[in-house]
């Protein structure tokens, strides 16, 4: 396998998860679904020229679904509510502001600050990311801390797919902190339909041990297909099924049989004494052997 091509997603097992294997899909999240707040960047002025854009905007909002979701959203992205805190008040009050005039559309007294916010919202209600970690994560202990922070504490799995040679590549997340991000007018109509991307491929450089890339598309489920995803394997921890009778190893190699044809490789991993990092454990020919992760991926048809 071409380490290149191979990435790694760590998830809870839960429903969801069984769900996705059986079903080869993955889902596009929304920023508000993700554990770093700092992903909610999008700051924009407004163009010069604006009265198409604007037009657009208003046209977006003859959707009544969608003009009550960005309410919601816009209303739920104060905070605090400590009063105590300075200008909470006067955040609360901007955001009363911004949904009052949205529920009573006739578009006076719609300032371009009010117009900014509303934009950053749309952007991230429209916009559906697919995170993964790039295999390298496995070469130190950057994989237990993934396994840690988004696999329930190492009780999860670490799906692992490789990309079809002849899809787009994922995006490379850089790690320089939120950047400043030069917009042409055309850009604007492009961050409401969910499809600038900009603001979304730099994190903090206190990220970096992730090693991540992203797809990007509407938000929801799709197929692992359909972005050039194949899943070849799962690993999973001592801590995933501690259960006499092994109940959840079974349920996984049952879906590989029935939904797979067992072509799905599903190892356990170890962490290594000599180094921080994991381990791959198989027993062959009835004894134990051990392989460092990437090599055993490399390994791999």
């Amino acid at each position: 396998m071409d380490i290149k091509r191979c990435f790694v997603k760590f998830v809870q097992f839960n429903d969801r998860t069984i769900q996705m294997i059986i079903n080869q899909t993955v889902k596009f999240s929304t920023v508000y679904e993700f554990n770093d707040l700092n992903e909610q960047n999008v700051i924009v002025g407004f163009p010069s020229k604006s009265h198409t854009f604007i037009d657009k905007l208003k046209n977006y909002f003859s959707d009544a679904n969608k003009r009550e979701n960005v309410i919601s959203k816009i209303k739920e992205s104060v905070l605090c509510n400590d009063e105590n805190i300075p200008k909470c008040g006067e955040v609360r009050q901007y955001c009363q502001t911004i949904a009052s005039l949205l529920r009573n559309p006739t578009w006076d007294g719609f300032e371009k600050i009010y117009w900014s916010t509303i934009v950053e919202h749309i952007s991230y209600i429209e916009t559906g990311i697919f995170c993964l970690s790039g295999a390298d994560v496995f070469k130190d202990d950057a994989a237990q801390l993934m396994f840690a922070h988004y696999a329930n504490n190492l009780r999860g799995l670490a799906l692992v797919y490789t990309r079809d040679v002849n899809t787009k590549l994922p995006t490379t997340i850089e790690y320089k902190g939120r950047q400043v991000v030069c917009m042409e007018e055309n850009d604007y109509v492009e961050l409401i339909k969910g499809k600038c991307f900009d603001f979304f491929c730099c994190k903090s450089k206190n990220w970096k041990y992730e090693n991540e890339y992203r797809f990007f598309s509407t938000p929801g489920l799709q197929t692992a297909s359909s972005i050039g995803l194949t899943l070849k394997g799962l690993f999973y921890t001592d801590r995933f099924d501690s259960e006499a009778e092994a109940p959840k190893l079974k349920l996984l190699r049952s879906i590989n049989e029935k939904y797979y044809e067992n072509p799905l490789f599903i190892e356990r991993l170890i962490r290594s004494y000599q180094e921080e990092k994991f381990l791959v454990y198989k027993q062959e020919n009835s004894k134990p052997k051990k392989y460092d992760v990437l090599e055993y991926l490399e390994q791999l048809s």
